[in-house]
């Protein structure tokens, strides 16, 4: 039987586990390509609070590389769409021009 990671951080039903290098929803764990690993990171620490833009982007893709202009909306959209696919209770709200935030529904 596999022992239960402790969440590192959690927002209603999605953790970072381990180090944060994991994310799980509802206890399953997601594989996540490394730019949107890095958006939940950001997005769960800030515990509900919105994440500006540029921000997520540095986190996301670092100061090195250059990020087409939809890329974060590009992202963000993948991530609603995975949180929803897999039952969350858990969104993203806000908008590429602002920032974005969860949201519990």
């Amino acid at each position: 039987m596999r022992e239960a990671a402790v969440p590192a951080a959690s927002y209603g039903d999605l953790a970072l586990v381990g180090d944060g290098r994991l994310v799980q929803v509802r206890g399953e764990v997601v594989a996540l390509p490394e730019p949107e690993l890095q958006l939940v990171a950001s997005l769960v620490r800030a515990q509900g609070r919105a994440v500006r833009r540029t921000v997520l982007e540095l986190k996301a893709w670092g100061i090195w590389q250059t990020v087409s202009p939809g890329a974060l909306a590009g992202a963000i959209q993948r991530l609603r769409a995975q949180l929803a696919m897999l039952g969350s209770g858990v969104g993203i709200s806000g908008s590429p021009e602002l920032g974005y935030a969860l949201t519990r529904s």
